[in-house]
């Protein structure tokens, strides 16, 4: 069953895209054609962002939040649709 995320930019304009069950949050961006500032294993924190509804499942491994609370977003997955508003934004590829 796919979940929606739905990122906010700084003026909170949407963009809305699926998630697998199996995908973290930047990889489903990534099939929609967006490029997360990302290092993909959870070090750098460039993908945190701050959850405004929903709920995620962390992965294994490194943090999957940063000291402020962030979301990781290379180290999360989605458990119900979501909005999250990414600290440094990211890049249209699509």
């Amino acid at each position: 069953m796919a979940l929606y995320i739905t990122l906010l930019d700084k003026d909170n304009r949407e963009i809305r895209f699926s998630c697998g069950p199996d995908q973290t949050i930047a990889d489903a961006a990534e099939d929609a054609g967006l490029r997360l500032i990302s290092c993909a294993s959870g070090y750098c924190g460039a993908c945190a962002a701050q959850l405004i509804t929903g709920e995620t499942i962390p992965s294994t491994g490194s943090s999957s939040q940063n000291a402020a609370g962030d979301l990781l977003l290379c180290r999360q997955r989605a458990k119900s649709d979501l909005v999250v508003k990414p600290r440094f934004g990211w890049i249209k590829t699509g």
